[in-house]
């Protein structure tokens, strides 16, 4: 603002306005960034997903047992984030399951997740636990192949770009 103002020596610059926040913490500033982000609609799906597993895993870092998705979202919610359990435990799902999606990762929906959320269970049911690993992926290979065929990854919305806060671009898509 100094140098704006001693090159065009314009009053607005001299002084200006603004508020100023004590730094708390790297969590707390990445909170405010999603809050941001989800205020405006910046996030697809799939963002939203990796965020809040990111800021489950630094939750979850601080304690010795493993939380529940109850326990994360009122941690969460203390820390400023308001979730349901039911859109936690979908993010979580997505992040953890579907990462095999690749770039669709970034057309997926609530709607979309839900539904390979529970043929992941029929699945896992059908196979077993044991088997899981090795049929998830290429079941899911086989649903994308169809997605991109009949070209109905989201009906209801269409694919967004992806426009990762700058935290997240430390979090790979794995």
């Amino acid at each position: 603002m100094k140098e704006l103002y001693q090159e065009t020596q314009d009053h607005r610059f001299k002084q200006m306005p603004c508020i100023y926040v004590d730094f708390e913490s790297d969590r707390k500033m990445k909170i405010a960034h999603l809050i941001e982000n989800e205020q405006r609609q910046d996030m697809c799906f799939w963002d939203k997903a990796c965020a809040y597993q990111l800021m489950c895993n630094e939750i979850q870092a601080e304690y010795a047992d493993e939380l529940s998705i109850r326990d994360l979202a009122l941690r969460l919610s203390v820390e400023g984030l308001q979730i349901s359990n039911k859109t936690l435990n979908l993010f979580v799902f997505a992040h953890k399951n579907l990462v095999h999606l690749d770039e669709l990762a970034f057309s997926l929906s609530n709607s979309k997740t839900t539904e390979l959320r529970k043929l992941f269970h029929e699945l896992k049911e059908f196979y077993g636990e044991a088997a899981i690993d090795e049929v998830w992926p290429k079941s899911l290979n086989e649903w994308a192949s169809e997605q991109i065929v009949t070209a109905e990854l989201d009906a209801n919305e269409p694919p967004r770009v992806s426009r990762r806060p700058n935290f997240l671009r430390e979090y790979p898509n794995e």
